[in-house]
Protein backbone atom coordinates (compact mmCIF):
# COMPACT_ATOMS: atom_id res chain seq x y z
CA UNK A 1 0.00 0.00 0.00
CA UNK A 2 2.78 2.43 0.88
CA UNK A 3 4.53 1.73 -2.43
CA UNK A 4 1.26 2.42 -4.28
CA UNK A 5 0.83 5.74 -2.49
CA UNK A 6 4.44 6.70 -3.25
CA UNK A 7 4.14 5.73 -6.93
CA UNK A 8 0.80 7.53 -7.27
CA UNK A 9 2.19 10.67 -5.67
CA UNK A 10 5.32 10.53 -7.81
CA UNK A 11 3.38 10.11 -11.03
CA UNK A 12 0.95 12.88 -10.13
CA UNK A 13 3.76 15.25 -9.23
CA UNK A 14 5.64 14.40 -12.40
CA UNK A 15 2.66 15.09 -14.67
CA UNK A 16 2.22 18.52 -13.07
CA UNK A 17 5.90 19.26 -13.63
CA UNK A 18 5.68 17.96 -17.21
CA UNK A 19 2.72 20.22 -18.01
CA UNK A 20 4.23 23.22 -16.20
CA UNK A 21 7.51 22.78 -18.11
CA UNK A 22 5.51 22.67 -21.35
CA UNK A 23 4.11 26.09 -20.50
CA UNK A 24 7.44 27.57 -19.33
CA UNK A 25 10.02 26.21 -21.76
CA UNK A 26 9.24 28.73 -24.50
CA UNK A 27 9.83 31.53 -22.03
CA UNK A 28 13.01 29.94 -20.70
CA UNK A 29 14.50 29.56 -24.18
CA UNK A 30 13.25 32.92 -25.47
CA UNK A 31 16.62 34.60 -24.87
CA UNK A 32 18.64 31.51 -25.89
CA UNK A 33 20.67 30.78 -22.76
CA UNK A 34 24.19 29.80 -23.81
CA UNK A 35 25.65 28.48 -20.55
CA UNK A 36 24.37 26.20 -17.81
CA UNK A 37 24.24 29.14 -15.42
CA UNK A 38 22.19 31.23 -17.86
CA UNK A 39 19.89 28.27 -18.34
CA UNK A 40 19.45 27.78 -14.57
CA UNK A 41 18.86 31.49 -14.06
CA UNK A 42 16.22 31.57 -16.81
CA UNK A 43 14.42 28.59 -15.26
CA UNK A 44 14.53 30.18 -11.79
CA UNK A 45 13.22 33.47 -13.16
CA UNK A 46 10.30 31.84 -14.95
CA UNK A 47 9.39 29.66 -11.97
CA UNK A 48 9.32 32.75 -9.76
CA UNK A 49 7.01 34.42 -12.28
CA UNK A 50 4.44 31.58 -12.12
CA UNK A 51 1.08 32.96 -11.05
CA UNK A 52 -2.41 31.61 -10.44
CA UNK A 53 -3.26 31.96 -14.13
CA UNK A 54 -0.38 29.70 -15.08
CA UNK A 55 -1.32 27.16 -12.43
CA UNK A 56 -4.90 27.29 -13.69
CA UNK A 57 -3.65 26.35 -17.17
CA UNK A 58 -1.72 23.42 -15.68
CA UNK A 59 -4.87 22.10 -14.02
CA UNK A 60 -6.96 22.62 -17.19
CA UNK A 61 -4.45 20.70 -19.27
CA UNK A 62 -4.32 17.91 -16.71
CA UNK A 63 -8.11 17.72 -16.63
CA UNK A 64 -8.15 17.42 -20.43
CA UNK A 65 -5.52 14.64 -20.32
CA UNK A 66 -7.51 12.73 -17.72
CA UNK A 67 -10.73 13.04 -19.70
CA UNK A 68 -9.11 11.85 -22.94
CA UNK A 69 -7.52 8.94 -21.06
CA UNK A 70 -10.92 7.98 -19.66
CA UNK A 71 -12.55 8.34 -23.10
CA UNK A 72 -10.14 5.82 -24.63
CA UNK A 73 -10.26 3.56 -21.55
CA UNK A 74 -6.55 3.93 -20.86
CA UNK A 75 -5.33 3.21 -24.40
CA UNK A 76 -2.82 5.41 -26.22
CA UNK A 77 -4.14 8.95 -26.29
CA UNK A 78 -1.17 11.29 -26.83
CA UNK A 79 -2.16 11.75 -30.48
CA UNK A 80 -5.61 12.97 -29.38
CA UNK A 81 -4.33 15.94 -27.41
Amino acid sequence: MLAYIYISYGLTRNIYIYILWGLLKGKVYKNTPRTIEQHKDAIRQEIQAVNFGTLGKVFQKLEKRIQVCLDVKGDQFQHRL
